[in-house]
């Protein structure tokens, strides 16, 4: 008789492994080491090291969060590096002819025309002098200021825009990275050793100026491009500090961080009303449209 024997088979358990921590961690946490990090490094290099007043100036606390950025996401998350930090080459020729575009208006319309006003206002008339304070490092401003954009626009419309989408809507995500974006630019009246009504001056206009451009770069990134590049954003980001603290109209003063306008109130008046207006009637073109609407 023959017998047969039931054999069962199991197949022995695989070895879990666990991917790299920061391979599995969420986006809003991650986001948050990232921002922490860079807040970290602008604090050394302005106030602990003082590197804001020299010709280095604060390229160390560029550079470095920036390579740790990439670094994370080339090692850990690079199928992210398009999708969360928008570094994409898709319609790049088209990005940076419209970032070009913005920088250049923004500067004209932002400090150009309302100098040019103010000083035909003026009683009598005043003669607009321009100046360049860095003539002689013009080329490391570009470059200081061009990693600059790329550093702040991958974290703050980049990563942290999408940590906090996991969290909350669209819209929201992107005023709260515009807000964080405002407060990062809170160092600088300080800095500049502002104190009192002076210091609140500047750190209301440091801080609204900056997140209403951070805003409107949100709407550019998400609403225009659908949250497919960061090109354009760049671009502008590079020429809108690159034009503004390397060409000095009239009385404006080369200080530490973004410059504002603030030599007398009609000029402050001015720049307030003709940027707003500016940035209002571009958001509205570019959170309507998309890009593919655009150039086809």
């Amino acid at each position: 008789m023959n017998q047969s024997t039931n054999i069962d088979l199991v197949a022995p358990s695989p070895t879990l492994t666990r991917a790299p921590l920061l391979a599995r961690a969420s986006l809003f946490s991650l986001s948050l080491v990232m921002l922490s990090i860079g807040v970290a490094w602008r604090i050394v290099d302005i106030f602990v090291l003082g590197l804001g007043g020299t010709s280095l100036n604060i390229l160390p606390s560029k550079i470095f969060p920036l390579s740790i950025l990439l670094l994370v996401f080339w090692v850990y998350r690079r199928s992210e590096i398009s999708s969360i930090l928008g570094l994409s080459r898709e319609r790049i020729r088209a990005h940076i002819t419209i970032g070009l575009i913005l920088g250049i208006s923004f500067f004209v319309v932002g400090v150009v025309i309302p100098s040019l006003i103010g000083a035909a206002l003026n009683d009598p008339p005043s003669t607009l002098t321009v100046h360049m304070p860095y003539a002689d490092i013009l080329w490391y401003e570009f470059l200081f200021l061009f990693v600059n954009a790329i550093m702040e626009e991958t974290l703050f419309r980049g990563i942290l825009y999408h940590g906090f989408l996991t969290r909350t809507t669209i819209n929201r995500s992107m005023v709260l990275s515009a807000i964080v974006f405002g407060f990062w630019h809170i160092c600088w009246p300080f800095a500049n050793g502002k104190t009192g009504l002076s210091l609140l001056s500047d750190i209301f206009v440091s801080v609204v100026f900056s997140g209403i451009l951070g805003l409107f770069f949100s709407i550019y990134y998400v609403k225009f491009t659908s949250a497919s590049s960061l090109a354009g954003p760049i671009v502008a980001h590079t020429l809108v500090n690159f034009l503004n603290e390397s060409f000095k109209i009239g009385s404006t003063s080369s200080i530490q961080g973004p410059d504002t306008p603030l030599s007398n109130p009609l000029q402050i008046a001015l720049t307030g009303v003709f940027f707003l207006l500016t940035v209002l009637a571009l958001s509205t073109l570019l959170y309507k449209y998309k890009i593919e609407q655009i150039i086809g």
